[in-house]
């Protein structure tokens, strides 16, 4: 099981000696100081924003500087704060609580939890795997359908970004003529361009299943924030504060933000708040909850465009 790479941020030695005293983990690097630690590493914390994906989440000590927050909400880093009074919490609470335990989560969420981490990628595999072969007859005559309808490729492929920032290619049918989408931008509809076959497609969802084998390459989740468009996401990122925090899981076939109406045309900020309250308050119940909850609106035909 791989352990979580953390950065240390403080000003000083004394919350880390603390910290390590006390049975805490030994950071993978060490911000705000020289660290002269034979394991850790010291870094600055322009590296941290740039190489972000070399680690996992940051460790703010009682002395960090309150100035960093601000830039830590525009990554994909999970944060934790060491609270003031942790060497007395940790003797009242003695060894049965170990020092990771009073952390106070500030921007993580519980699927980074390794046994929740996997048990999530367990239960996205073997779903994705029965729903393509129960599937099978349905792909193969959507895709029959495509290749009669009009010219080009059945499968449309785009650059998405997913989990830590990381661009993928994500699979889709083609409900567009080639080429058709070139000239759009984010939020302009698309219904001029989208074909007969395509507007059923889109209606029906059926047009999301190629992305049952992005879960299955671990791409994606079949619970998630919808991947977005690579160009796109550094404007969002500048715009809207916390953008970034919806790639700390893998994106996801459906969502809460689309469940609850949010998806194609409608304004992105509720958007992001729905996507940022799954994060939060993600379980696995709730991904179930999710996914009956899209079953049936797909099934009732209310498929937003």
């Amino acid at each position: 099981m791989k352990a979580l790479r953390l950065v240390w941020l403080g000003k000083s030695h004394h919350a880390l000696d603390t910290w390590l005293q006390a049975g805490g983990k030994q950071p993978a690097a060490i911000c705000g100081f020289q660290s002269d630690s034979a394991i850790s590493k010291s870094i600055s914390f322009a590296f941290l924003l740039e190489n972000e994906h070399l680690y996992d989440g940051v460790i703010l000590a009682p002395d960090h500087d309150t100035d960093c927050l601000h830039a830590l909400e525009r990554t994909t880093l999970s944060v934790w704060v060491l609270p003031q009074a942790f060497a007395r919490l940790h003797s009242w609470s003695g060894a049965w609580l170990s020092p990771e335990a009073l952390l106070i989560p500030l921007l993580t969420t519980p699927a980074w939890r390794p046994g929740f981490r996997y048990g999530k990628r367990f239960f996205d595999f073997t779903a994705a795997l029965l729903a393509l072969i129960f599937l099978l007859p349905v792909l193969l005559s959507v895709a029959l359908a495509i290749k009669l309808s009009s010219p080009g490729p059945i499968i449309y492929v785009q650059n998405r970004v997913g989990l830590r920032g990381r661009s993928f290619t994500m699979y889709k049918f083609r409900t567009m003529p080639v080429n058709a989408d070139r000239e759009l931008v984010w939020g302009q509809a698309e219904q001029k361009t989208v074909s007969a076959v395509g507007r059923f497609l889109r209606r029906t969802g059926l047009d999301e299943l190629p992305q049952l084998f992005n879960v299955l390459k671990g791409d994606m989740s079949l619970v998630g924030p919808r991947p977005e468009r690579v160009e796109f996401v550094t404007t969002f990122n500048n715009e809207i504060p916390h953008y970034m925090q919806r790639h700390m899981v893998l994106p996801g076939l459906t969502g809460w933000a689309q469940i609850h109406g949010w998806r194609g045309d409608t304004p992105l900020e509720p958007r992001i708040k729905h996507d940022l309250w799954y994060i939060a308050n993600w379980s696995f119940w709730l991904d179930v909850k999710i996914m009956l909850k899209t079953f049936l609106i797909v099934f009732k035909g209310r498929v937003s465009q």
